[in-house]
């Protein structure tokens, strides 16, 4: 085991974790306009990155919307979340 290549490695996932961070909040805060509820953005497996709202009814799951997506509805309808 080359424990130094590990750790040289732990530094590049946690930088790259880092940028990841702050680009996400960057796009919730260029987007969170168009939503009526928080939203945040995040990379789901399979899905890539997505907005992800809170339901109107608790008792169903958050939506995770693939944020290419959320943009197509945006240049369609500007309010497209706040009535659908």
């Amino acid at each position: 085991m080359k424990k130094s290549y590990i750790n040289k490695q732990l530094e590049v996932a946690r930088k790259a974790s880092g940028r990841m961070s702050t680009a996400t909040m960057n796009i919730e805060k260029e987007l969170q306009q168009f939503f009526p509820r928080e939203i945040t953005v995040l990379e789901q497996p399979g899905d890539g990155f997505v907005v992800m709202m809170e339901h109107d009814d608790s008792r169903f799951a958050p939506w995770n919307i693939p944020v290419e997506y959320v943009l197509k509805n945006i240049e369609t309808d500007p309010s497209w979340y706040h009535h659908n």
